[in-house]
């Protein structure tokens, strides 16, 4: 049994840029000894059977030592900016990973926690499967409030994840023992909430929420805070690079501002909203090319095991040529997001987003009842249009203009979604289910250029360039697949779905009159400067 004194100093941005990217940083003193962990935060390992979290607590941790601080603070008290400079002035795992998304001088101290800690080492047959930890702990002097001392008491059994399984008995026979009950959070929780702190890192710019009562430009305004909220939230992620989910959302983000800008231009200052449509697409590109690059080695992942000529090792040098491409499209990014250009993209949003709606639009002030129908309709029109002629011999360029005309009437649908309920989420599922098959379609048609172009390179050994051709032919097998079941799914989109949207939308403008749908027609007629460009992306 071990007992010792730690000091545990949880550090962010006053933006919260490490809480975006799922990590919380501490900075822990034992003794003379710092060291630094980014801590993901708390999740469960997923249940394959059951579809949901199931399970301990699954958190990666990435440690590293801190070099002692020229002017150490107290050994008793929370990290001092001495100790965070000493944290920058040494390479590390936790150090490359912050450096990627702040500058040193942004960090604060959140909170500091000290704990009295009795260690016991788990044993079985002699072998050490883990350890039980018996934790004491309580906010600092500096952050206790109105002189009262908030405790925590904690068990703690923590195990290497090969470990986890042969524990769960163990950890059962002592929660009915003891009489505990799972931790509800973690420590960096219990202090967030002890000290009344909220993660936030968007100014309050206005509503995000739409809602039926509405105008035009209240619900244009909403929806942009709302998506550049989430754009925000996962840029740090995006930055830091450990998890492409972030990536992904930030790319949705993008694209669905764009969508936006264009649904509701009439309602919004025309040449800013075409200007930040521009810039908007310039970040979806780049973030596209680091995202498809993923898309494409997970489905290189996920194929080698059917390979038949060659074994899935012959995959790895196609792999590590894909990683080099990656890693070239990410430095692109990075450059672009540490540019004065996206740094006054996001204040340019951010000053339009806080001003909200220009009576001088009047489109602005039409009633989002009266709008809603003749802007969802127009959607839909364009799609149909495309759809109809599509055949199972139409080109993979008119599958993916589909797929882009589908996208957009599915983003006006969310968009407007608290306007028409049940029947608009319907579609919503519906053109989600079609947009899925397209969406593969399109990623195999990616996939053959691809692999084509990988079979020409050189440099490429034998059993690589056979791991291409079989790859390329499984993509075009599943495309060919896709095509068969495309049909059925629009069938299912174009009959009662639209119709039951068709009486909702009727229903809700009933008692507008005919001269107030008439000027919203006229209201939000597309500008000549808007139609100008080809259609590129969604």
């Amino acid at each position: 049994r071990d007992t010792r004194a730690l000091v545990d100093s949880y550090l962010d941005t006053p933006d919260w840029k490490v809480f975006r990217c799922g990590y919380a940083l501490r900075i822990r003193t034992v003794g003379k000894r710092t060291e630094a962990t980014l801590k993901e935060r708390r999740r469960r390992q997923q249940d394959p059977a059951e579809g949901r979290e199931k399970g301990p607590v699954v958190r990666r941790e990435i440690t590293q030592p801190v070099p002692e601080p020229e002017s150490p603070g107290s050994p008793s008290g929370p990290a001092s900016r001495s100790a965070c400079a000493a944290l920058f002035s040494a390479p590390g795992p936790v150090t490359d990973r912050l450096r990627r998304i702040l500058h040193p001088e942004e960090l604060q101290v959140l909170a500091a926690i000290r704990t009295t800690r009795e260690t016991i080492p788990l044993l079985r047959e002699g072998r050490v499967q883990g350890e039980l930890t018996l934790d004491r702990s309580a906010l600092a002097p500096d952050d206790a409030q109105s002189g009262i001392q908030p405790c925590l008491l904690r068990v703690e059994i923590e195990s290497a994840a090969e470990e986890s399984g042969s524990l769960s008995a163990f950890v059962g026979r002592l929660r009915a023992f003891a009489g505990t009950a799972e931790a509800a959070e973690s420590k960096f929780e219990w202090a967030l909430r002890t000290l009344g702190l909220t993660p936030s890192w968007v100014q309050d710019l206005g509503r995000t929420e739409p809602d039926p009562s509405m105008t035009v430009g209240e619900v244009a305004y909403a929806v942009l805070r709302k998506h550049f909220a989430s754009f925000l939230k996962h840029e740090p992620g995006t930055r830091m690079g450990e998890d492409p989910e972030h990536l992904h959302d930030m790319r949705v983000a993008t694209r669905r501002m764009r969508a936006a800008l264009r649904l509701f231009e009439a309602a919004l200052p025309l040449q800013e909203a075409l200007r930040l449509r521009r810039e908007l697409r310039t970040v979806g590109r780049l973030l596209g090319r680091v995202r498809d690059l993923d898309v494409q080695m997970a489905l290189i992942e996920e194929r080698k095991a059917e390979l038949v000529t060659v074994g899935p090792e012959a995959v790895a040098p196609l792999l590590r040529l894909l990683q080099a491409r990656r890693e070239q499209a990410r430095r692109k990014l990075l450059r672009f997001l540490d540019s004065r250009r996206f740094a006054r993209l996001q204040a340019s949003l951010s000053r339009r987003l806080r001003g909200g709606p220009s009576a001088r639009r009047p489109a602005a002030l039409l009633p989002i009842r009266a709008a809603g129908p003749i802007l969802i309709r127009r959607a839909h029109r364009r799609l149909l249009r495309v759809a109809r002629g599509i055949e199972p011999s139409s080109p993979p360029a008119a599958y993916h203009q589909m797929r882009i005309r589908a996208k957009r009437l599915r983003y006006a649908l969310e968009f407007l979604e608290p306007a028409y309920g049940p029947p608009a989420r319907m579609l919503i599922d519906a053109l989600t289910a079609v947009q899925d098959i397209l969406g593969r379609h399109q990623d195999d048609q990616v996939s053959m250029a691809l692999l084509r172009e990988l079979a020409e390179q050189t440099t490429l050994p034998g059993p690589a360039r056979l791991a291409t051709g079989e790859m390329a032919q499984m993509s075009a097998a599943r495309a060919e697949k896709l095509r068969g079941d495309f049909p059925p799914a629009w069938r299912s989109l174009d009959g009662k779905l639209w119709s039951r949207w068709e009486h909702t939308a009727r229903e809700s403008v009933g008692e507008l009159g005919a001269e107030m749908i008439h000027n919203a027609k006229e209201r939000l007629r597309r500008p000549p400067e808007a139609r100008k460009g080809p259609e590129t992306s969604a």
